[in-house]
């Protein structure tokens, strides 16, 4: 189908794998968040093009002479274009041939299946395969399988590469200024049992036994797109106890993968024991979900009518009257539908996704029309479940499906199924780590609910990275909206740090720490309000501070309340300004009547506000502090709104806000 045979004569060339561990090196590894930000990964080798020319390295004996500089050049350089070539027929093949029938067949799924970005971080492929794998444990251990103490080991190799690979690089600064020579990087990516904790041998035997192939012992590979053994063991050996890996993260992420097969191949087992990832998945998910702030989460809800079960709801997160409703899938893709059989793609979609999201819908709906006369549960208070008035789904995906929004936008349509977030595990630990309250993360799926149908996007990472940097709304008159992998990578540069730099702040100081005060509270009748001011944009947030120190200049000179409004179509936010409460409260009331007699707005916001009280001494000739305490709010829906989760759409027709002063 590919012609493999200039690539097989590069991988299998006398002292390639140095030359792998330079591409490696070069495209692989990143020395600073910036590296990281601005890369294109699209020019930079995947982890299937590394597993790729694994598996060619496999089919011959191992040659580890050095070439020279020259030689290394011209091997990089063919390697490089020989991967291109494979790039440009996959994509021949994958387009098709005419316009019409894009993405109508599985064919079309083989380019973004094979060159899609990787699901997970390697350090939560480490983190949750203990978990998700916690009901099998014992079987697993049996079978070649100690899922904690490979997670550890790896954790181990990690800590060495990292320490290794900065001296390398130290090393060749020092060589480049005295010699104008750099060394192979490949003793980098080589492992051996002198180079882990005293007593970790056995395990580490253990480990590369079931996660690496001898040189020579490979299959033969006839079609890049077929399963290959390097896929699920991306590791080589160089002997009895030394191995070649030279990406760890794709170690990790079959740490992950691969124990499924092991279960999956146990036919009386995997029968007996079918639940057992089902219940393991929900925990996770559970857990993760428990470290946002304020949710209400209910697990294992059923829904009942006239004493028969009509739903089943794997996990719930309420919050106020909305409830995201989550169906935990631990699907995968079978090889088949991998390389574009329609008919298998189609049936791996319709049992691992589309029954789910009809589930999904079919729940919701019952929810909202309150056709149900029981709800029960195994942990969390049905009540929160049955009060909603709005209902959020999510279709999480335990294991990696390539290319998974993507098959969500186009084949998925057909079915008629809408309205339901499609995310995996992997996606909802980054969004519960920067959405770390119930507000931020309701708005978040709220908004993603709501725009999903107009959004393209190839991985999730960069939906949250342009919601973390830009806010994700879009304006109405575009009807689809491709959201670029790049805002995924200010994810990719900051997740894996101690210290996350990235966060929901307009870096407008007094509308942050009413936003902050809002959160702190934690009171969900404000919700409503929260995503009047967490849906301004940078020049309204902007605009409502200067407002602000204008009324309280103005309350500061004369003592007296004053008011400011800022208008969006038809939503209206007051900010009001008070020393007391008394005269807060007399403005309030006069405000209302007006806005009563008046009817403009279908929506109506007020924060009443008073200056923080500070030491003058510490502050210098600071007249102003410009901190406020919040005294009061009040909210009304006049005509419309009712059963929306978010005070407006984050489908805007200008990004702009009207701004207006009520006369004093």
């Amino acid at each position: 189908m590919f012609r493999l045979d200039a690539l097989r004569k590069i991988s299998q060339a006398s002292g390639f794998i140095h030359t792998l561990a330079n591409i490696i090196a070069s495209e692989s590894v990143f020395y600073s968040a910036d590296q990281i930000k601005k890369r294109d990964r699209f020019d930079l080798i995947s982890f299937n093009e590394v597993a790729l020319l694994l598996s060619l390295l496999s089919e011959s004996p191992l040659s580890i002479t050095l070439p020279d500089t020259y030689e290394a050049e011209l091997q990089y350089k063919a390697c490089k274009t020989a991967l291109d070539a494979l790039h440009e027929e996959i994509s021949a093949y994958s387009k098709g041939d005419t316009f019409e029938a894009l993405f109508t067949e599985g064919t079309h799924f083989i380019e973004p299946i094979f060159y899609s970005a990787g699901a997970g971080f390697w350090f939560d492929y480490l983190a949750l395969a203990p978990q998700l794998y916690q009901l099998d444990r014992p079987f697993l251990t049996e079978n070649g399988y100690d899922i904690e103490e490979f997670s550890v080991l790896l954790r181990d190799m990690h800590t060495i590469f990292r320490n290794r690979f900065r001296d390398f690089i130290r090393e060749q600064r020092k060589n480049i200024k005295k010699f104008g020579l750099v060394s192979s990087p490949l003793s980098c990516f080589i492992y051996s049992p002198a180079d882990l904790p005293q007593g970790r041998l056995a395990k580490y035997l253990k480990f590369i036994d079931r996660f690496s192939i001898g040189f020579g012992e490979g299959p033969t590979v006839t079609n890049p797109l077929d399963y290959h053994p390097c896929k699920s063991r991306p590791a080589l050996r160089l002997s009895e106890t030394q191995i070649f890996a030279p990406l760890l993260p794709m170690l990790c992420e079959q740490l992950y993968e691969s124990p499924f097969y092991s279960i999956a191949q146990d036919k009386t087992y995997f029968a007996r024991n079918a639940n057992n990832r089902g219940i393991a998945s929900e925990l996770v998910l559970s857990e993760l979900l428990a470290s946002v702030a304020h949710l209400e989460l209910i697990r294992d809800a059923k829904l009942y009518l006239r004493g028969r079960e009509i739903g089943q709801i794997d996990v719930a997160a309420a919050f106020g009257s909305t409830a995201i409703i989550f169906e935990v899938k631990t699907k995968r893709l079978t090889q088949a539908s991998k390389n574009g059989d329609t008919k298998n793609l189609i049936s791996d979609i319709q049992a691992g996704i589309i029954d789910a999201q009809q589930q999904l819908s079919s729940i919701k709906a019952a929810l909202l029309s309150r056709s149900y006369d029981n709800i029960a549960a195994n942990a969390g208070n049905v009540d929160k479940l049955a009060s909603a008035s709005q209902v959020v789904c999510v279709s999480v995906m335990m294991h990696e499906v390539p290319a998974y929004p993507l098959l969500i936008r186009t084949i998925l349509e057909d079915a008629r199924v809408a309205n339901i977030v499609p995310l995996t595990i992997f996606d909802i630990k980054i969004a519960t780590t920067y959405l770390k309250n119930a507000f931020d993360f309701t708005y978040y799926f709220a908004t993603r609910s709501i725009l999903d149908a107009h959004l393209m996007y190839g991985t999730e990472s960069a939906l949250l990275g342009f919601h973390l940097t830009r806010r994700l709304t879009i304006p109405d008159r575009f009807d689809q909206v491709f959201i670029d992998d790049s805002f995924g990578q200010n994810i990719d540069a900051d997740y894996p740090n101690r210290d996350k730099k990235l966060a929901l702040k307009f870096n407008v100081k007094i509308i942050d720490e009413i936003i902050d005060d809002i959160i702190h509270a934690g009171d969900p009748s404000l919700f409503r309000l929260f995503s009047v001011l967490r849906g301004m944009s940078g020049s309204s947030a902007k605009d409502a501070s200067a407002f602000l120190k204008r009324i309280e200049g103005m309350l500061r000179s004369d003592g007296q309340p004053h008011d400011a409004t800022m208008v969006f179509d038809n939503v209206a936010l007051t900010f009001i300004v008070a020393n007391d409460e008394l005269s807060a409260r007399l403005r309030f009331d006069n405000l209302r009547r007006k806005r009563d007699a008046e009817g403009l707005y279908a929506q109506e916001y007020m924060l009443i506000l008073s200056p923080r009280t500070y030491d003058r001494s510490k502050i210098g000739r600071r007249e102003g502090s410009h901190h406020f305490v919040i005294r009061a709010t009040a909210m009304k829906q006049n005509r419309s709104g009712e059963g929306e989760i978010l005070a407006f759409s984050p489908r805007h027709a200008d990004d702009g806000w009207e701004l207006s002063r009520e006369k004093d």
